[in-house]
């Protein structure tokens, strides 16, 4: 009897280890089948672009690196996207997006000139951020930063200074990125950051076409209300006092000099 009970024990054993042996090999089979799928029949055929302005599909598509024939599952979002923000500057962020069995989907923003800082040589625009985005002729309508000079300014790179104009980069950078956020930087000309601790702002007038606009109201037959009195610039009401405060601060400067 015990024997028998012995024999029964064994068999179970044998069974049990089969089983697993069975199971395992399952598995493996079914993982190899699956990476074999992934590897044969997810190939990119189609690479979609959706965001640009600045840069053409194809540029964007060459930036990033992806081929046709590259396999869509072993793809990696991350690198991509560095690549893609690292040869066109003007890219803000990337989002990949796989859509099986053969698409990939780029989703991209794009930087908006901020400002254009001189490097001694010519200008460079910058985004809010400080990341350096082109060397241009003039500022143009960008509002440009004096005061600043930038170090060997590379595309793609965050500006850079001397280490004494170190902490006027962080409050000019602090200041853009105020001022982006709240969609003013349009209404910005020009931005002087020359005296330490001192940032002196300068706003567009936006009056050029204010007697233009009286006029085609006119015209139209439109109501407009007298004029209250209320100032249509900051520079008319505050202009005095800044060529005071300029003259007092060039005064200062003059005696710490001397």
């Amino acid at each position: 009897m015990a024997q028998e009970r012995r024999h029964k024990s064994r068999s179970r054993r044998r069974r049990g280890r089969f089983g697993f042996f069975y199971k395992l090999l399952s598995v493996l089979l079914v993982a190899a089948a699956l990476t074999t799928a992934c590897v044969v029949f997810f190939r990119v055929n189609n690479i979609t672009v959706i965001g640009n302005s600045r840069y053409t599909v194809q540029e964007v598509i060459e930036a990033s690196g992806i081929q046709q024939g590259d396999n869509l599952i072993t793809l990696s979002p991350s690198r991509v996207a560095a690549r893609i923000r690292l040869r066109l500057p003007y890219v803000s962020s990337v989002s990949i997006r796989r859509a099986l069995p053969d698409t990939v989907v780029l989703e991209i923003e794009e930087h908006a000139a901020a400002a254009a800082i001189s490097d001694g040589k010519g200008w460079w625009y910058i985004a809010a951020q400080g990341k350096v985005l082109e060397q241009v002729g003039s500022p143009g309508s960008v509002m440009s930063v004096t005061g600043l000079t930038a170090q060997d300014p590379v595309p793609g790179e965050l500006v850079a200074v001397e280490e004494e104009q170190a902490s006027r980069l962080e409050y000019v950078l602090d200041l853009l990125m105020a001022l982006d956020a709240r969609e003013m930087l349009a209404d910005c000309s020009a931005l002087d950051c020359s005296r330490p601790g001192v940032l002196l702002l300068d706003y567009r007038d936006f009056r050029l076409n204010f007697r233009a606009g009286n006029q085609r109201a006119r015209e139209l037959g439109f109501y407009m209300q007298k004029y209250c009195g209320c100032v249509f610039s900051e520079a008319d009401r505050y202009q005095k006092q800044i060529d005071r405060d300029r003259a007092k601060f060039d005064a200062e400067e003059a005696a710490r000099q001397g």
